[in-house]
């Protein structure tokens, strides 16, 4: 419901019209993809066009999203209003994307109905990169607001998210947002997820290891183990604990076939 982008896998939700606990099984091959911020001529908003478009309706647009035809779930509207309060108020994605949302609203149209200017969002794929771009002051170093030079829709390893676009992007696996844009409720401030330029910490037992940045395994083994003293989200989320830790193995395993591929050449 509040994802930003799209899984690009089949749910199987069969296996669960049985009696016994709930499982999260997919087929496919899974990959995070992000469409434009303003939706085509009729097409339904989704994903991250709920941010930007027709927001004075979009607890209703989100519920639409979230539920079928023939479902008997119906969300509480009051929560989902509580939810998008709390996203907006905390999440440094989101903000930027009402940022967007803001910007184009206000900006006026040339002659032939055209806004006079061009916004996209663009997310920085480290924490550490800057850009000449617009920054909202209480968003992070990663995400800002490109206006009019757009340029590519993809710099390098950094992804442009234009106003309009038929193209749906890939998002990396390696992108420090990648977690953050699909599971926003569990990641609620909109934190850093896995990067490239994680540094890789010896301890007293390691030293004979000479790589620099933490690998993509050991992140997400740190992520997924409980600890005493820390109050770890995605392992308290029920369901979305399962798309989440479905989603960081198969991330792992193409990272690893990456891998691979790349020594065998």
């Amino acid at each position: 419901m509040f994802a930003m982008t799209s899984m690009g896998v089949n749910v199987i939700n069969s296996i669960n019209d049985a009696r016994g606990p709930y499982v999260f099984k997919i087929s496919g091959q899974l990959c995070h993809r992000i469409g434009s911020l303003i939706p085509n001529d009729e097409a339904r908003p989704e994903y991250c066009k709920l941010y930007i478009f027709d927001t004075d309706n979009e607890v209703r647009n989100r519920i639409a999203v979230a539920t079928t035809s023939n479902s008997d779930f119906q969300p509480n509207e009051a929560i989902v209003a509580s939810l998008i309060t709390m996203l907006d108020t905390h999440n440094s994605v989101v903000q930027v994307f009402r940022t967007a949302r803001d910007r184009l609203s206000m900006q006026p149209n040339n002659q032939s109905g055209e806004p006079d200017d061009r916004y996209a969002v663009k997310l920085f794929s480290t924490p550490t990169q800057h850009g000449n771009i617009y920054s909202d002051p209480v968003t992070s170093e990663v995400v800002g607001l490109v206006v009019n030079d757009l340029g590519t829709t993809e710099e390098g390893r950094d992804l442009i998210v234009q106003d309009h676009s038929c193209q749906l992007q890939r998002v990396k696996e390696t992108h420090c947002k990648f977690m953050a844009m699909q599971y926003p409720l569990l990641f609620p401030y909109g934190e850093d997820g896995f990067h490239e330029n994680i540094k890789y910490r010896r301890c007293s037992r390691s030293n004979k290891i000479k790589r620099k940045v933490v690998t993509m395994a050991e992140y997400y083994s740190y992520k997924l183990h409980d600890r005493d003293d820390d109050f770890n989200t995605p392992l308290r989320s029920k369901r979305l604990t399962q798309a989440y830790e479905v989603d960081a193995y198969c991330c792992v395993e193409d990272d690893r076939l990456r891998y691979y591929r790349k020594k065998s050449f």
